[in-house]
């Protein structure tokens, strides 16, 4: 297993560029395929096991310290994250009731 494996993001990416590539050599690939490589080459047995794995860890700079931007209101931002929490389903139903 990679020591330090790609995020989802990094590794839809490299399967992407994974699949253009070998397109390219006239080797047509599944996107599925592509997944299923990009996961078996940092150690993992299948893209569902890569994708398990990455579930519990909070979004790309969720974390203490870290930086993240977007948009609020139609205005852009910049922020530095001072905690976070990821929350379960019971969690969010709890603050999001049936209406």
């Amino acid at each position: 297993m990679s020591k330090h494996p790609p995020t989802l993001t990094e590794a839809k990416s490299q399967a992407k560029k994974l699949r253009a590539s070998l397109a390219a050599q006239d080797m047509h690939v599944t996107h599925a395929k592509a997944l299923e490589t990009v996961a078996q080459l940092h150690g993992f047995r299948d893209w569902n096991a890569f994708h398990a794995a990455h579930q519990n860890r909070p979004p790309d700079g969720w974390v203490p310290n870290g930086r993240v931007e977007g948009y609020y209101l139609s205005k852009p931002f910049q922020a530095t994250v001072l905690a976070s929490k990821m929350l379960s389903l019971d969690d969010y139903l709890e603050r999001h009731p049936a209406e």
